[in-house]
């Protein structure tokens, strides 16, 4: 492995949190699905920011029937950088909302 790739590979390490999954995968042509799933009817909203707090776009904020979702982001023309998904869940049966919020590196050649 040559310096300049370990070096990225140990930014990586540090910078993102270790998880089971990805819900992110890409999509080709400069997209990326964002997937999730649902237990029950419920209300959700996605949205990205980037690194400043600048929103990148609302994708979701819907009601949706429970069961497994995806959804096509276009990032093309996104510059590479870090960008924040906050994915906000309520369910239909009330309980109060569920954010998740993680973020994802966008690296381009």
């Amino acid at each position: 492995m040559n310096r300049k790739r370990s070096l990225l590979f140990l930014f990586l390490l540090l910078l993102l949190p270790a998880c089971e999954s990805s819900p992110v995968s890409p999509a080709g042509g400069g997209s990326i699905v964002f997937r999730y799933s649902l237990a029950e009817q419920t209300h959700v909203k996605l949205r990205f920011e980037n690194g400043f707090n600048t929103s990148m776009g609302t994708f979701v904020d819907s009601l949706q029937p429970s069961g497994e979702h995806g959804v096509v982001v276009p990032t093309g023309d996104w510059p590479p950088g870090i960008y924040f998904y906050i994915l906000e869940k309520t369910p239909g049966s009330g309980g109060g909302t569920i954010t998740t919020e993680t973020n994802m590196l966008i690296l381009k050649r």
